[in-house]
């Protein structure tokens, strides 16, 4: 167990590192589980028992029905305009020549922090069976990848 522990590295036994991990937890059972949980029980209980007409009355309400319906609506907009201005803004920023400038405002450029960031690898034009690393950490690095693996990406 102690070579296990050993192979994961000194960043794994930080004790910093998991106090802030269970207070991390702690705080999300405090401020989003346990009124979570006193919300379920109000809606299902009725003087001390089970019961399911607390549910079935506010089902009944067309205010409360109108008022699910928008929700649901906002929640299925948000989900998909997200995703398009998500997968628009990564497709302009992988695919189009943009300056260092644009890349970094895009969230996606050299950082000059220190932190390093990641593209994705891409298949060389001349050996297409090498994937180059982008010009992030790691750049230089090839990956060959045998005749099966690239007949199966194509």
């Amino acid at each position: 167990m102690a070579a296990a522990a050993a192979a994961r590295g000194p960043a794994q036994n930080d004790p910093f590192r998991i106090a802030v991990i269970v207070t991390l937890w702690l705080l999300l059972g405090l401020f989003v589980l346990y009124p979570l949980a006193c919300l379920l029980v109000r809606a299902f209980s009725d003087d001390g028992g089970f019961t399911l007409d607390p549910i079935i009355s506010a089902l009944g309400n067309p205010t409360h029905l109108r008022a699910l319906r928008n929700s649901l609506v906002l929640a299925t907009l948000v989900g998909i305009l997200g995703t398009a201005a998500g997968f628009l803004f990564a497709y302009t920023v992988e695919r189009t020549d943009m300056s260092r400038g644009a890349k970094r405002l895009a969230g996606s450029g050299p950082r000059d922090d220190g932190i390093p960031y990641f593209h994705s690898a891409r298949r060389s034009k001349r050996h297409p069976h090498v994937f180059r690393a982008g010009r992030g950490a790691g750049a230089g690095l090839d990956r060959r990848v045998d005749d099966r693996s690239h007949a199966l990406a194509q």
